[in-house]
């Protein structure tokens, strides 16, 4: 065989085959969404293609396989709906009736991921719940199984689309009864949504109650508490306080409970509340507060009458009023003049009585807010000491008799110059010689002779009885009495005595004239007393 003969032989096999080969088409699987997450329930669109340009398109027909194994799928474009999560392949192809021609698409994996679970929690669930009360939904769904770009939240409130957009929202109940809630996630071509069980809330009606508190007896001075009780648990309500005695809110605030602190008769009335939680208001019920006035006492310690000396406890005690007794002040008053003021002791405490303590006491208690509440009256009696009046009676029974003294002394002092002239003691008549009688009256005249005493001898009537009135008599006998020898002895007379005075007693009338001389004359000797040394 030539070279050239060969060459050419050579040539023809390499080239039939690949003559053969063209005439085949390519065949290739398409499948929508391949490049996005696919999960269980999704459809995908299968197509199978060849090119139809390089071959005959008659006699033809599509074949598939899922997973290795035939389909029944005959068209060239198919739906398919994944049912378990996991890896799928696919795979198509063309066929001819001789079986000659058959031609295949490469195998094509998808993965299918499970559906996401989607969980609606709701706060206070296990919780009872009432109208004005805010729950917290939160919807949630396996993060780590999806796509976490274009999903969107959706709720539905007893199956009505929500405009709510959050994965989580507050909602505040507004009504009592049953109320479904649900939420879901979306993308936008809406072939994986998916959506929670519906979760049931039950509301229950809301009721106000208000409360006084301390219970029992209110007093001035007291410290109160008015609270608004709600039902349940609430949160986020504005409280209003009302009395009767204003037309008006007197006090606003978000704690429930109010703090009036010290009362006084003013407060007395009627009170409630008004609970405000955006569009729902709920009024408590009505709480009568009566506030007493303060009961003082004043006691005293030892009773009425105090001995002088004594100590004295005055207690200022009261009734009621104890939550804002360490804000006490205590005043005191005597006679309605206040001994003891703005003191916190309630005890008032003489150590010493005396007369000056005597009075009508009464006590006060100052307020915290400024008011006062008076005590009874007490009236308090300071009595001498026993053992004082002894002293007393013996200081004035001895300065009487100091007085006695002096006047004794005075009245033996007194006659200093002359020498009083009494026969006795007492006044008595005095006998002449012929039988007639002379009462002496002594004085001095001074203005005459200081060195003279003069006695006066007055008649006395003819009737001597006794308590008979004396009467006038002209005829007055003076004596003058000079302290020397007599100036007309007579021979009756004794011896002159330095120690005896002697007077000369002279008649005479009550013009002073001198009757004529009377042999018969009067001598009377007078002897002086000694002075007591």
């Amino acid at each position: 065989m030539k070279i050239s003969e060969f060459c050419l032989l050579v040539c023809l096999t390499a080239v039939m085959p690949s003559a053969q080969n063209a005439e085949k088409p390519k065949v290739t699987l398409k499948i929508s969404k391949e490049d996005k997450p696919l999960y269980v329930g999704d459809t995908v669109t299968l197509e199978c293609s060849f090119d139809s340009d390089r071959s005959d398109s008659t006699g033809w027909k599509y074949v598939w396989y899922k997973n290795g194994q035939a389909s029944s799928r005959v068209q060239q474009i198919e739906e398919d709906t994944v049912t378990r999560a996991g890896s799928t392949q696919y795979q198509c192809g063309v066929e001819r009736g001789d079986g000659n021609h058959n031609v295949y698409s490469e195998r094509v994996t998808l993965t299918v991921m499970e559906q996401p679970k989607v969980t609606l929690k709701i706060s206070k669930e296990d919780k009872p719940l009432y109208v004005g009360d805010t729950v917290t939904l939160e919807c949630s769904f396996d993060s780590d199984k999806r796509d976490s770009t274009g999903w969107k939240y959706v709720w539905y409130k007893n199956g009505q689309a929500s405009s709510r957009v959050q994965q989580i929202e507050e909602v505040t109940v507004t009504w009592a009864g049953s109320t479904q809630y649900q939420c879901g996630v979306e993308r936008g071509d809406g072939n994986h949504n998916t959506y929670s069980e519906r979760v049931t809330l039950t509301v229950m009606e809301r009721t106000g109650k208000f409360e006084l508190k301390p219970d029992g007896e209110i007093f001035e001075g007291d410290k109160i508490s008015l609270h608004c009780r709600l039902d349940g648990n609430p949160v986020g309500w504005t409280y209003k306080f009302y009395s009767s005695e204003v037309g008006y809110p007197f006090q606003t605030q978000n704690d429930s409970t109010l703090t009036i602190s010290p009362v006084n008769l003013s407060h007395s009335g009627e009170y409630w509340c008004l609970a405000v939680k955006e569009e729902l208001e709920l009024t408590t019920t009505i709480v009568r507060l009566e506030v007493s006035a303060l009961k003082v006492t004043l006691s005293v310690s030892p009773s009425s009458p105090v001995k002088a000396g004594d100590s004295l406890n005055l207690t200022c005690t009261w009734t009621g009023g104890k939550s804002s007794a360490l804000n006490f002040t205590f005043s005191v008053q005597r006679n309605n003049v206040i001994v003891k003021n703005n003191n916190k002791s309630a005890v008032f405490r003489i150590e010493q009585a005396d007369k000056s303590h005597g009075g009508t006491y009464s006590c006060a208690v100052q307020l915290p807010g400024g008011g006062k509440s008076y005590s009874n009256e007490i009236e308090i009696e300071v009595q001498e000491h026993p053992l004082t009046i002894v002293y007393l009676s013996v200081g004035l029974s001895l300065g009487f008799l100091i007085l006695l003294l002096l006047l004794f002394v005075y009245r033996r002092t007194r006659g200093v110059g002359g020498k009083m002239i009494s026969r006795k003691e007492k006044e008595e008549d005095v006998i002449t010689s012929n039988g007639g009688a002379h009462q002496i009256d002594t004085f001095n005249k001074e203005e005459e002779n200081p060195g003279m005493l003069y006695s006066e001898l007055v008649d006395p009537p003819m009737d001597k009885s006794k308590g008979a009135a004396v009467e006038s008599n002209d005829d007055v006998v003076y004596s003058d009495l000079v302290k020397e020898k007599l100036m007309k002895k007579s021979e009756e007379m004794p011896e002159a005595s330095p120690e005896v005075t002697y007077s000369d007693i002279k008649l005479k009338n009550a013009t002073g004239a001198s009757p004529a001389a009377d042999p018969n004359s009067l001598y009377a000797s007078v002897i002086p007393r000694k002075d007591k040394k």
